[in-house]
């Protein structure tokens, strides 16, 4: 006969379960500095006030006269810049002779010194009357060898005269100018004006 069946051996007792890892979340970078600030750009030219008489300026016969000048330094004169002069005054005296007035450019202040870059004539006439003069200039080109170009018209007993100017005289715009209007009377004929200026239009 079979023997009867053994009892069964117990279980083994399961092995613990391994520790589960951690994830880690990526760091973030550290933020960079703010940049240093840049820094301020050049201050533009100074503006020009402009230049005018403040007491009244008599020219006598044929001696050629500063009636009104502004002085314009070297960083300021660009091309395009257009100079406006304007002068009013009266005469005395009847001889009937013309009489000159010019605008002038250089680097001095002598009534006679400076390139004429307009010009204009007052008619012969034993007259006596008001005088207006008007006149532009414009920088055509700068640099040792710059151009400028100019224009005028007068008003004297009820007669208009305009003067065109078509050839640019020659300006150093590097240096310190002088931008003059200038009267040279009639013999024995005495020009006065009371208001005159000039200034930059653009």
């Amino acid at each position: 006969t079979q023997g009867a069946q053994g009892i069964q051996g117990r279980q083994g007792i399961q092995g613990h379960q391994g520790l589960q890892g951690f994830g880690y979340a990526q760091l973030q970078g550290l933020q960079g500095n703010t940049g240093t600030q840049g820094l301020q750009g050049l201050q533009g030219p100074l503006g020009l006030t402009g230049g005018s008489i403040t007491t009244s300026v008599t020219t006598v016969a044929a001696t050629e006269t500063n009636v009104v000048s502004l002085a314009v330094t070297g960083d300021v004169l660009a091309v395009g810049h257009t100079y406006v002069i304007k002068a009013y005054g009266a005469r005395t005296g009847t001889n009937n002779v013309s009489a000159t007035f010019n605008v002038r450019v250089g680097t001095t202040t002598s009534a006679t010194a400076g390139n004429i870059a307009a010009t204009g004539t007052i008619g012969a006439t034993a007259t006596a009357s008001a005088l207006e003069i008007t006149a532009l200039v414009t920088v055509r080109s700068t640099g040792i060898g710059g151009t400028i170009l100019g224009s005028s018209t007068s008003h004297y007993n009820g007669a208009t005269v305009t003067t065109n100017t078509t050839t640019p005289v020659t300006v150093d715009t590097t240096a310190t100018n002088y931008i003059k209007l200038t009267m040279k009377s009639g013999v024995t004929n005495t020009y006065t004006f009371y208001v005159a200026s000039i200034t930059m239009m653009s």
